[in-house]
């Protein structure tokens, strides 16, 4: 059973990458087909094994997965696309349920044979993997432009990076006066991060200001591009950047003044296609596993 939702997982993210990386979208068929697929396997096996706690796990897990994905997609982190794919995979891996309190159980496998919050994990890791190889792609790619605006971005925030520096100097020499060892590495991590944090910030917004950001005719924006600012006509804020992108309405009203000679482009910046990061995290995954059951079992 398990071969059998790896597979059907594959197929779909392997589609599911293609279209986000070809288009930067991804069909609303092809998520929603997903998430009937993964509810009418839990149906159908809670029929077959007269056990409706194969159901009951999907749906927990289709409810987890949204939980998960309105997070991201609500703070500018996913689009709409991202966000449907992982219910899907969320409604056929299910979630563990357990008839006694506390019900749900995230560290065991569901039914299914899978631990929802691991794959998750594993998602993070190849979308951070996936993420810094695609900046870095993008950034030779548009190499002129990205080193501009590399360089402005540094010359206008050389404040921020000698409060950055002091930081982390003073978090190095904290960790030699230090003790506790723990507390050493502690200080040591939390030093190296903030200096690479700064730097990776600067190339993050490079990349975005050099590639990713372009001017789109009114009449070829779609739900959920991202505005760089907000649209003002005539002293009017007619649409707002927001982090959930446009809907429906916004380009309507959009579309109306483009047909009254108003406006023609706007500013917009194209989203990180992650649904490859999830394809990555089901491959990991795959390899290595419920790394919470074993990270727990090595606990206890």
């Amino acid at each position: 059973m398990i071969l059998l939702i790896f597979g059907v997982l594959l197929v779909y993210l392997v589609i599911a990458s293609y279209c986000d990386l070809k288009y930067l979208e991804v069909p609303d068929w092809l998520s929603f087909s997903l998430i009937f697929l993964g509810l009418s396997f839990g149906f159908g096996l809670s029929t077959i094994n007269n056990n409706w706690f194969y159901l009951l796990e999907s749906l927990v897990g289709l409810g987890l997965a949204y939980a998960l994905s309105a997070l991201f997609y609500y703070t500018g982190q996913w689009g709409g696309g991202d966000a449907k794919i992982m219910m899907g995979m969320g409604s056929f891996m299910g979630l563990s349920i357990d008839a006694s309190f506390p019900f749900i159980n995230l560290l065991s496998n569901s039914l299914m044979g899978f631990n929802l919050l691991s794959f998750v994990f594993f998602c993070m890791v190849g979308g951070a993997f996936f993420g810094v190889g695609f900046m870095v792609y993008k950034a030779l790619k548009h190499f002129k432009k990205f080193k501009k605006s590399y360089l402005k971005r540094r010359k206008d925030t050389m404040q921020i990076f000698f409060l950055v520096l002091a930081s982390t100097v003073a978090l190095f020499i904290l960790a030699f006066f230090l003790d506790y060892f723990p507390f050493q590495i502690l200080s040591l991590m939390l030093g190296l991060l903030l200096f690479f944090g700064y730097f990776l910030f600067i190339f993050v917004r490079s990349v975005e200001d050099s590639s990713m950001v372009k001017e789109q005719r009114v009449e070829k924006l779609t739900p959920g591009d991202w505005l760089i600012e907000d649209v003002i006509i005539d002293g009017k804020k007619i649409c707002a950047k927001r982090k959930t992108g446009l809907d429906e309405e916004d380009i309507k009203r959009l579309r109306k003044l483009a047909r009254e000679n108003k406006i023609t482009k706007v500013k917009i910046r194209n989203g990180y296609p992650f649904v490859p990061g999830f394809l990555l995290g089901l491959i990991l995954y795959s390899f290595i596993g419920n790394i919470l059951l074993r990270l727990s079992s090595l606990i206890a």
